[in-house]
């Protein structure tokens, strides 16, 4: 790589892979500029450029970088020091399995009841 190029990872790794990552990269060439920079959504929205972008690092050292992730994704959301974006990837994973898990509950909570209006229904 040219000196002081940017290296953006945009994989979901986890907390401890991006750590090491960071301090590897941070230790072959410590002129590099690292961009942690995980994306939010699925394969079709990542088809259609719809995607969010969780970037963390050094924004103004990497400001090369913003064209490309306008270009596949909805938006970019700069959240602090290299790490911060595979942390709130995290977060967001974490609160959608939570939320799915509670109206999978509620669902099967209310099945009963629900088939017993559709009957008083008809």
């Amino acid at each position: 790589m040219k000196p002081r190029a940017v290296l953006a990872q945009m994989g979901t790794l986890g907390v401890e892979a991006t750590e090491e990552l960071i301090a590897a990269v941070k230790q072959a060439r410590d002129d590099i500029v690292f961009i942690d920079a995980p994306v939010s959504g699925t394969k079709v929205p990542a088809e259609n450029a719809q995607v969010l972008v969780l970037a963390s690092g050094d924004r103004q050292a990497a400001s090369a970088v913003e064209p490309v992730f306008a270009t596949i994704a909805k938006g970019t959301r700069w959240l602090g020091p290299a790490g911060a974006g595979n942390r709130m990837k995290l977060v967001v994973n974490a609160w959608l399995i939570v939320m799915m898990q509670g109206i999978a509950e509620s669902t099967q909570l209310a099945a009963p009841y629900v088939k017993g209006q559709l009957a008083m229904i008809k």
